[in-house]
């Protein structure tokens, strides 16, 4: 914030200029100039420092030609170009708007089912909404095809994409979503990066003695690829006999369905990682060595 103090000393030194140099262009300007640089300073913009602030002022225009607008580290770009691979993933566009487009058709289904169920609602309501959810069906299935298509045209992808259809739980849906978030990643991160930016890794409250709350994922990183994970735990749990295993495991150890369901999408997420590295196929017996899958 500008003080009251020198907003005062501004306007003075702008009269005393104006009467001493009517022809200063940063006269005109007036306390405008320095209020705008501040805020360009707040915005995270470094300006080329001056012996005093009024001085810029006085000086006029002759300063502002040499001064260098530089911004602040944190807005720099990054141009590289591992970046513009993971800005421009086309799956990743296709899945994220596919994602949208869900959310939408199930919000409409809701509408739908509510309009059907009120005596109030006029047929031509419920027509209508009926329409915009077949068409809207329509979309999804058209572009789940072409986001399958789109994941088989590279050789890197359409390699990936195999893998991660043969790990029993995860669909050519799920796949394409796992594929879009994970493909662009830069491929000397560990393991433990990639939970990390899933969000799926814990989050430890503590304080002392007296602040000790309990663990939670952190929920950071990359919403998308966490959500994409939901769906290939819940059926893996069902269909693969090892997740099933391992998530009655946790749950005879006192753990919550949500949280040995937490526990498996992470597990799943090593196992992505394990099986992109080493290009081999899934084995349930590698990743779950301990577990007994009869009981």
């Amino acid at each position: 914030m500008v003080s009251r103090r020198y907003r005062q000393s501004q306007q003075v030194a702008q009269r005393v200029d104006r009467d001493v140099n009517p022809s200063n262009p940063c006269a005109a300007l007036g306390c405008g100039l320095q209020r705008s640089a501040v805020d360009t300073d707040r915005r995270g913009l470094a300006f080329a420092p001056g012996p005093h602030a009024h001085d810029r002022l006085h000086i006029g225009h002759q300063r502002l030609e040499h001064t260098r607008i530089q911004p602040a580290p944190e807005l720099l770009i990054d141009r590289s170009p591992r970046r513009q691979i993971a800005r421009n993933h086309p799956p990743r566009a296709l899945s994220r708007h596919l994602a949208a487009l869900t959310e939408d058709h199930a919000w409409l289904r809701s509408r739908s089912h509510a309009a059907n169920g009120s005596a109030t609602t006029p047929r031509c309501v419920r027509e209508d909404l009926k329409r915009s959810l077949n068409a809207l069906s329509k979309r999804i299935l058209r572009l789940r095809r072409e986001a399958v298509a789109l994941c088989r045209q590279d050789a890197e992808l359409a390699r990936k994409f195999k893998q991660l259809v043969g790990i029993p739980g995860i669909g050519e849906t799920s796949a394409v979503q796992l594929l879009a978030e994970l493909a662009s990643l830069d491929p000397e991160m560990t393991v433990r990066q990639w939970v990390a930016l899933s969000g799926l890794d814990p989050a430890h409250q503590m304080s002392g003695t007296s602040v000790h709350r309990r663990s939670r994922i952190s929920r950071r990183g990359n919403r998308h690829l966490r959500r994409a994970h939901f769906m290939p735990a819940l059926v893996g749990v069902r269909a693969n006999p090892y997740l099933k295993a391992f998530y009655l495991a946790l749950q005879a150890r006192h753990k919550t369905k949500m949280q040995a369901l937490i526990a498996v999408a992470r597990k799943l997420l090593h196992a992505i990682y394990g099986i992109f590295k080493t290009n081999q196929p899934f084995e349930g017996a590698k990743l779950f060595p301990a577990t007994h899958t009869h009981f």
